[in-house]
C-alpha cells in the first residue's frame, strides 16, 4: 500500500515532471487511436465487461480515510429507466472545474470505469495550472487506490498520458498490468481521464506492477 506521506512526496516530484516535460516525449509510449471509439468499441458497454471488485461507497470510504487533504463527495446516480442496459452511471463534483463519474455494473454496482473530467480554463493560464495540479493529485491517488502495488514509474506512465496531446487524435489509451488508462479530449474544453479493468485471457501479456 502506498502511504500518505509517500504519496505527498510523489505529488511534488511527479506533478513537476508531468507539467514541464514536452508532449513529444510521450508520443511513442501510448496507443493513439485515429478517431473516437464507436459504441461497439467501448469495453464497459459490453455484457461481459470486467469490473473492479469494489463499489463506489467502498472506494470513497477508503479514499477519504487515506487522503485527508483530498476528498470524494457522494456520487449521485444518474437515472436511467432502461433496465436492459447492464450498467448504472453516477457522478460527483470535486471542484467547479473537476468532476468524477463512474460506470457501475447494474445489480452489484461494482465499478466498470472511473473517470475524472477537467473543464479547461484557456482564458486563465494560472487557473488552468492550478486545476491541472489538482487533477494530477487525484489521478495519482486514484491510481494507487486501484493498484496498491503500482510503482512510481508506472504512476508516471499514467501521468504522461494525461499530459500527452496528439493533434491527430482525441483518444489515447495505455495498459499497465490489468488496468487500462484512457484519455479523451473534447476540443480544448474538456479532458477526461479514465481507469478501467482489462479483460484478461490466458495468453495475455501482463507487465506486473510488482517489482
Amino acid at each position: 500500500m502506498i502511504k500518505a506521506n509517500t504519496l505527498s512526496t510523489l505529488y511534488l516530484i511527479i506533478i513537476s515532471i508531468a507539467l514541464c516535460l514536452p508532449a513529444s516525449v510521450f508520443a511513442t509510449e501510448m496507443s493513439v487511436a485515429q478517431k473516437q471509439p464507436t459504441k461497439d468499441d467501448i469495453a464497459y458497454l459490453k455484457q461481459d465487461a470486467p469490473v473492479f471488485e469494489i463499489t463506489i461507497p467502498e472506494l470513497r470510504a477508503k479514499f477519504n480515510q487515506q487522503n485527508p487533504l483530498l476528498s470524494l463527495n457522494e456520487y449521485k446516480i444518474i437515472t436511467n429507466h432502461d433496465i436492459a442496459i447492464p450498467l448504472v452511471r453516477a457522478a460527483t463534483r470535486i471542484t467547479p472545474y473537476l468532476y468524477s463519474s463512474a460506470i457501475l455494473e447494474r445489480g452489484s454496482e461494482k465499478i466498470k470505469s472511473l473517470q475524472l473530467t477537467l473543464i479547461h480554463s484557456p482564458d486563465s493560464p494560472e487557473l488552468e495550472k492550478i486545476n491541472r495540479e489538482i487533477t494530477t493529485q487525484y489521478i495519482i491517488t486514484l491510481i494507487a487506490q486501484f493498484d496498491s502495488s503500482i510503482t512510481q514509474e508506472q504512476i508516471q506512465e499514467a501521468l504522461n498520458l494525461f499530459a500527452f496531446k496528439n493533434q491527430n487524435s482525441d483518444y489515447i489509451s495505455h495498459d499497465v498490468g490489468a488496468i487500462r488508462y484512457i484519455i479523451a479530449h473534447e476540443d480544448n474544453q474538456l479532458t477526461t481521464f479514465a481507469i478501467e479493468p482489462i479483460k484478461l485471457s490466458l495468453n495475455s501479456k501482463i507487465v506486473s506492477a510488482i517489482p
